[in-house]
């Protein structure tokens, strides 16, 4: 949704990780998000994310996935997507979450992203992405964000 050409969520917003520089710049500009992130390369890998959250857990069980529009250049690094849901969020970060095994062991199920050079339309299934912990699959009933990209650079995963 946008209001006046700004991307809206009204249910929820955006963030962006880590806190401090190197960080994604995430803006408006016409009508969808631009994110621009210039980071070094360097000997070990760095995590660098942007992404939606939810206020509420929301039932996305009447969709099979997520569908959204993407072009761009990347470079010495990877990209995943990720479908935030409860059982894979550490409650000690997120009130929704009921992962207990600490914020580094809490991840959610992820899928590699290939980034193309013209705007693409991707669809995600929810179960296309894979490897989270302590749950590897998506609950669509219990999502607390979505379109949650990081980076890994450094090296390739």
């Amino acid at each position: 949704m946008t209001d006046a050409g700004t991307p809206q969520i009204v249910f929820g917003g955006t963030f962006t990780y880590p806190k401090t520089a190197p960080f994604p710049i995430v803006e408006p500009l016409n009508g969808a998000w631009h994110i621009t992130l210039t980071a070094p390369t360097t000997g070990t890998p760095q995590y660098l994310g942007f992404g939606i959250y939810f206020f509420d857990c929301e039932d996305a069980s009447a969709y099979t996935g997520v569908k959204f529009d993407i072009s761009g250049t990347m470079t010495g690094c990877t990209m995943q997507y990720a479908h935030n849901v409860r059982d894979d969020d550490d409650h000690t970060t997120d009130a929704k979450g009921a992962c207990t095994l600490g914020s580094a062991l809490c991840y959610s199920p992820q899928a590699q992203v290939t980034i193309p050079a013209t705007v693409t339309t991707k669809s995600i299934p929810f179960s296309a992405t894979t490897a989270g912990n302590p749950v590897t699959y998506v609950d669509p009933k219990f999502l607390t964000g979505s379109i949650e990209f990081w980076y890994r650079t450094g090296q390739r995963i």
